[in-house]
C-alpha cells in the first residue's frame, strides 16, 4: 500500500512540478520488483536458519540480485496461468466463462501449492549451493536428507 502511494505520489510530482520526480518513482517501482523476488527465498532462509531480521533481508537481497534471470524466471513461470486467464476474459469473452471458472479453480486448488513448490524447490537450491558451504551444513542433500530422521529406520 505504502509502495502505490510513493508511486502515484512521486508521478503527480512528476507530472506537475519536475521531470525528475521520476527517478524516486523508478527507485520505488525497483524496490518493490526486488521485495518480491527477495520473498522466493525469505521464507525460507526465516525457518531454516537463526538470522537476523537484517542478516535475513541482506541475504535474501543478495541471492535475489545475483541470481536475477533465475528469479525472474521463476516469478513469470508463476504468473502464466493468471495472465492466459485475464488474456482469455480480455480477447475471448465467448469462451471466457467456461475457460475462467477451469482455470480459476485449476489455479485455486493446485496453482498456489505449485507456486509455492518452485519457491521452496529454488529456495533450497540456492541456499545449499551458497549458504550451507559457509556455515559447514551439508550440502547436495536435496529437498529431504537421504538419512532419515532418528526413530524412523524401522519403516523402510
Amino acid at each position: 500500500m505504502l509502495l502505490l502511494f510513493l508511486w502515484r505520489f512521486y508521478g503527480v510530482l512528476a507530472e506537475s512540478t519536475s521531470l525528475l520526480f521520476v527517478i524516486p518513482e523508478v527507485i520505488v517501482v525497483i524496490a518493490a520488483v526486488l521485495w518480491l523476488l527477495m520473498l522466493q527465498v525469505a521464507y525460507t532462509m526465516m525457518v531454516t536458519y537463526k538470522l537476523t531480521l537484517r542478516q535475513l533481508l541482506g541475504n535474501a537481497m543478495r541471492l535475489a540480485l545475483g541470481r536475477l534471470p533465475l528469479f525472474l524466471g521463476v516469478r513469470l513461470l508463476t504468473a502464466a496461468l493468471p495472465l492466459a486467464m485475464a488474456i482469455v476474459f480480455v480477447y475471448f469473452p465467448g469462451q471466457a466463462a467456461f475457460l475462467l471458472t477451469v482455470g480459476g479453480f485449476f489455479y485455486m486448488v493446485f496453482g498456489l501449492a505449485l507456486n509455492r513448490l518452485l519457491y521452496a524447490s529454488l529456495a533450497n537450491a540456492l541456499c545449499e549451493q551458497y549458504i550451507n558451504p559457509g556455515i559447514g551444513a551439508p550440502v547436495n542433500i536435496g529437498m529431504r536428507s537421504q538419512t532419515p530422521p532418528p526413530g524412523e529406520e524401522d519403516f523402510e
